[in-house]
């Protein structure tokens, strides 16, 4: 299934956070990480929820962009 730009999967959420899916969903189920979207069968995160849970400051949320770069997996940020 597709996503939106807004809309991550675990695996994107996992390379944004740089944890494993277990991490994620230790944090979720003590509810001390944002909850998804169930959509179909699928759990999917808000972009906006996991970059501030990462730190970024409330009005950058919605214009930053970020690009996973698959080959080393390291986080680029490009406002635009």
């Amino acid at each position: 299934m597709p996503t939106t730009p807004d809309m991550l999967t675990i695996a994107e959420v996992c390379r944004m956070c740089r944890v494993s899916e277990f991490t994620i969903r230790r944090l979720w189920a003590l509810d001390e990480f944002p909850q998804p979207v169930k959509l179909g069968s699928k759990n999917l995160w808000r972009r906006g929820d996991i970059l501030r849970r990462l730190g970024y400051p409330e009005s950058t949320t919605e214009t930053i962009e970020m690009e996973v770069d698959n080959h080393d997996n390291t986080l680029t940020e490009s406002n635009g």
